[in-house]
């Protein structure tokens, strides 16, 4: 079990002693339409990307779902009266050095970025789960 953003959503991968952290990075913006983050080093084809938004603003709703992502999770994260949202990805054996990511409004915003080798390409995440 990994938990990705405290209070949020917890993941379970389809087989628990396979995946092993590999490394992360993030970036925030103070008030700006997107945000762009650094891929973390040493990503191969099949790692799988989690990335985790938050704002400072629960009025923010629906971030867009960047291309070539699955959103998984969304909502207020009562933690600090934000709006929270959780992508995943499987990377390819040519990933970018960064991804932009859209916001549905100028706002503050973070996102952090996960990377994970290990998991099982056809089900990277077996359920979720959030409060």
């Amino acid at each position: 079990m990994i938990i990705i953003s405290p209070a949020f959503l917890l993941l379970f991968f389809s087989d628990l002693t396979a995946q092993t952290f590999k490394n992360a990075t993030n970036a925030s913006v103070n008030i700006a339409s997107s945000i762009t983050v650094p891929v973390p080093g040493g990503i191969v084809g099949n790692d799988l990307l989690i990335a985790t938004f938050n704002t400072d603003d629960q009025s923010v709703s629906g971030i867009p779902t960047p291309s070539g992502w699955t959103l998984l999770d969304q909502g207020v994260a009562f933690v600090d009266a934000g709006y929270s949202a959780v992508y995943y990805k499987l990377a390819s054996s040519s990933e970018p050095v960064s991804y932009t990511f859209l916001l549905p409004s100028n706002t503050k915003a973070g996102v952090l970025l996960h990377c994970y080798s290990g998991v099982e390409p056809s089900n990277p995440i077996q359920v979720h789960t959030h409060d």
